[in-house]
């Protein structure tokens, strides 16, 4: 230290002839820490102290200039001021500190900050520094470190990490607030000590350690020191995993602190995954002080919302789907649900923050799978769930646009029904991920489609599942990227996989390097750590999938106990090796193996070598080129050629979405195998219809051999359109029985347009522009099988007159309040009955604005509300406009508003 720094000191230091015990007390604490300022960083009398200040008074004017000029030992003092630069130490192991240092005093920390500028990190020390302190500073406004291993930003506001020697940091009464970064919003670093005294971090942002993140080592024991005298504070920082604190590979972390967002912050606020798996929370903290209230009811959302509202009823929703979130108590004894209304939420639409985290026993519900769009804009995942989380539901999505549907990591049981992903990237696109997952799986209804990605692709990935993972009518569909792993699961310890109705079709994989990553079906333990796995695969489709390299298109390996597949369809598949490999103890029944493409159908691999065996026994299966079909690597794997396998063509169908089912003339219909006649169970085909039909007509319900039973598939006919100003009327009819119909797909100009699910309802209205020119037809649905298309009707839109004059009158009454309005109208109605409804905003020229509601709604009084914006968030110009609402598909109501 020089002589001015010593002075300095020696001054501030200097007892008036008379003290307070309490100032004694002070001035002591001062003295320690100066003097483990001097222990800690190996100050001589010989060090320097570089003096900044942005008026020119001092050495320097720029901080980074006088780091630069710095040598080991010295400090680096900064005057009061908003420094706007990016800080890096440049491995000199010096003192970084504003005149709080020498005063104590704290104003000094709010005087003097230091900018990032949105340029990246703040405070950078990544260069083999051994020791550094900082001190008494505001550190803000900083974008982080990008990483491309990860293709990632790092620390928003202060990174250290790739320290050398003693690898240990001391940070001493900052704020370090207002960042962001995609790992460790205020902090990033690990594999050092860190001494943190008097650190305020607050209102950081990131996806993961939105306070800070912290990365330890399995063979030492680094961590963070929080001064319990000088306590720090932790508090509203957001992040999808760890909102404040992010602890990986540590496994014990005690936190002192004055203040923290909340009391009991593990798992969503303080999220950690240890190096030791049979630690789950490595977690002790002492608070004193909390900021944060959750809120023990259910929650509501709406794109009209505002996040001033309370949320707790449909007409007070909040706008952010994340803050609902993270304001929802988390409570087992009565889980709680946010509760999400249809419409499109993104960063750019409406301020939505991606990705979002689910809390333990809640569930996120929109109000329908095609009504609530989260959009992620191409940057984010959308969907997380914190390690430690636990019995959580997501439900009635559509997640787009995202680099990852829904990701978890070390979750506990969850489900996911009736969710639409469709993402594409440029380089890691995901549908479903889920890594070390511990408890049970429930996966229903689920469409995974149009993933792609330049790199790679995982359209459902669950590794170290252990217990149970369920799957009922998962749809993965028309993904394509050079890398794609479409469909895998590896276990841990004791699994058990059920899959029902899984249907993989249309994928498309380029690469053709045989090492590449790269297989449509795979389901085996993972390595060593496994102890047995049960497969039981039933009711599901693989076609017309493309694998370029050499690879087994699909696997499946059961460990001490049993792979049963049956009343599958692997079809059309092209290019790469073998459809199917099996290997442990297989009982396969009821399949349809054709895909001409492949030599084989079905290779049972020689694994002895690696401890694994394998048997098949195959009973009823109708496989291409017979038992030909079926390459034994080995004969010490035995297989067992069974009573009832054929060699048949199918005779498919061979069009529409669904080619691989039965035609009229299968020789497959009504000769599976099933344990008696007759109706046995109520299970449903891959397409979602009955299993057991009387399909030859012999008046005995037999299962079919494949996926798909046999039906008649009959289509709409005599489509007409009704033209009324702007509003068109399709009607159609239906000529034979309706058993097995589940509903009708409309489509406009050639693209699916909208699905009813009455069968009962043969009309449908729509509205175009004036002018326009458009292409009707209709598809009856049977489960997921479209039928032929019926006739097609051109439609020309001619101009309204009045919009008034085409209303008839209404026996359904709805009132908006205010009216006219400003900024926002509360909409009321009543409904007599459980209905499907839809309520829309109208312009005089009958053009559609803003789709407020489309789904189901129970019986009762009915709240929405109009924010005066239209389908893309933009606010529309002053006038009148009309809210028509229909109920069941007949148009009941409809009245005026003005916006002013």
């Amino acid at each position: 230290m020089n002589s001015y720094r010593l002075n300095q000191e020696i001054r501030i230091l200097r007892l008036p002839a008379k003290v307070s015990g309490g100032l004694l007390c002070v001035l002591v604490s001062r003295i320690v820490l100066l003097t483990f300022v001097l222990l800690t960083l190996g100050l001589s009398l010989h060090a320097a102290t570089l003096t900044v200040a942005l008026d020119g008074s001092q050495d320097y004017t720029v901080i980074q200039d006088a780091i630069d000029a710095s040598a080991h030992g010295d400090t680096v003092l900064v005057h009061p001021g908003r420094y706007i630069e990016n800080v890096r130490f440049n491995g000199k192991n010096i003192t970084l500190a504003s005149l709080e240092l020498i005063t104590g005093d704290r104003d000094y920390v709010y005087s003097t900050i230091i900018d990032g500028n949105q340029s990246g990190t703040v405070v950078t020390v990544f260069d083999s520094e051994t020791r550094v302190h900082i001190q008494g500073f505001t550190i803000t406004n900083g974008s982080g470190q990008y990483n491309s291993a990860y293709d990632m930003t790092v620390g928003g506001g202060v990174i250290i990490a790739r320290m050398t020697g003693e690898k240990s940091a001391t940070i001493v009464n900052c704020d370090i607030s207002g960042n962001n970064a995609t790992d460790g919003g205020g902090f990033w670093g690990g594999t050092f000590n860190l001494h943190l005294s008097g650190v305020s971090i607050h209102d950081n942002i990131a996806s993961t350690g939105g306070g800070m993140k912290f990365e330890g080592a399995i063979s030492l024991p680094w961590s963070i020191n929080f001064d319990p005298e000088n306590r720090c504070s932790i508090y509203s920082n957001f992040a999808a995993f760890g909102s404040d604190l992010y602890y990986y590979k540590v496994d014990a972390v005690h936190v002192v602190v004055d203040t923290f967002t909340v009391a009991n912050p593990w798992n969503f606020y303080a999220t950690a995954i240890p190096s030791n798996p049979n630690i789950t929370n490595p977690y002790t903290f002492d608070i004193l002080n909390t900021v944060h209230t959750e809120v023990n009811h259910d929650l509501y959302v709406a794109p009209w919302g505002d996040d001033d509202n309370s949320g707790i009823s449909p007409d007070q929703p909040m706008k952010s789907i994340f803050r609902a979130m993270y304001n929802i108590a988390s409570d087992s004894d009565n889980p709680k649900t946010v509760h999400v209304a249809n419409g499109h939420y993104s960063p750019s639409l409406n301020g939505q923050q991606f990705p979002i985290p689910i809390k333990s026993h809640t569930r996120l519900a929109g109000e329908s799978r095609e009504g609530t769009i989260l959009d992620g804009d191409n940057s984010t995942h959308i969907l997380t769930a914190p390690p430690g989380t636990d019995d959580w539901t997501a439900e009635h999505l559509s997640l787009v646009n995202g680099e990852g549907g829904v990701i978890t990591t070390h979750s506990g049981s969850y489900s996911l029904s009736k969710l639409l992903i469709d993402n594409h990237v440029t380089m890691n696109a995901k549908g479903i991920g889920s890594v070390n997952t511990r408890g049970q799986v429930d996966i229903r209804d689920v469409k995974i489609s149009n993933l792609g990605s330049d790199e790679r692709l995982y359209a459902f990935q669950s590794l170290s599942t252990t217990e149970t993972l369920k799957i009922q009518n998962l749809e993965i569909s028309d993904c394509v990227a050079p890398n794609m792993m479409v469909f895998n699961i590896s276990t841990i310890e004791e699994c058990e996989v059920a899959l029902d109705g899984l249907e993989v079709h249309n994928n498309h994989s380029t690469s053709s390097d045989m090492y590449a990553f790269n297989s449509l079906f795979q389901i085996s333990p993972w390595g060593q750590y496994a102890s047995r796995l049960r497969i039981d695969i039933r009711n599901s489709a693989f076609f017309d999938n493309h694998q370029s390299n050499g690879n087994h298109k699909g696997m499946a390996r059961a460990l001490n106990d049993t792979l049963f597949i049956s009343n599958s369809t692997f079809a059309g598949n092209t290019g790469g090796g073998t459809p199917l490999a099996v290997q442990g103890t297989s009982v396969l029944t009821n399949n349809i193996f054709y895909n001409p493409a492949s030599t084989y159908q079905i290779q049972v691999p020689n694994n002895i070598s690696s401890g694994i065996f394998s048997s098949l026994t195959l009973l009823n299966n109708n496989i291409l080129g017979g038992s030909g079909g079926v390459y034994n690597v080995t004969s010490q794997n035995p297989v067992y050629w069974g009573a009832g396998n054929t060699s048949y063509d199918p005779l498919f169908v061979g069009e529409g979405n669904r080619p691989y089912i039965l035609s009229p003339n299968s020789p497959l219909i009504d000769t599976g195998w099933q344990a008696e006649s007759g109706i046995i169970d109520n299970s449903k085909d891959a397409a979602g219809n009955e299993r057991y039909w009387d399909g030859d007509g012999d008046g005995i319900s037999i299962i079919d051999v494949g996926a798909y039973e046999y039906q008649a598939i009959y289509q709409p006919i005599e489509l007409m359109a009704e033209t009324t100003g702007r509003m068109v009327l399709l009607s159609w009819q239906m000529q034979h029985e309706l058993r097995g119909l589940s509903g009708f797909r409309i489509y406009r100009d050639e693209v699916a347009y909208e699905d009813i699910t009455d069968i009962s309802q043969y009309s449908f209205r729509d509205f175009g522009n004036e002018g326009e020119s458009i292409y009707y037809y209709v598809v009856a649905l049977y489960g997921s099988i479209e039928s032929a298309k019926s006739n097609t009707v051109e439609v020309v839109i001619d101009p309204v007159a009045n919009a008034d004059e085409q209303e008839l009158p209404l026996p359904q009454t709805i009132s908006a309040h205010p009216n006219p309005f400003r900024e926002m109208a509360v909409i009321h109605y009543h409904l007599e009955k459980t209905s499907e409804v839809e309520l829309n905003i109208y312009n005089l020229r009958g053009q559609l604005v803003r789709r407020l509601h489309g789904g189901h709604q129970e019986k009762g009084a009915q709240v929405l509300a109009w924010d005066g914006g239209d389908d893309r968030n933009q606010a529309v110009a002053s006038g009148i406009y009309f809210i028509r609402m229909v109920m069941d598909g007949n148009r009941t109501a409809m009245i005026k508003i003005l916006k002013i």
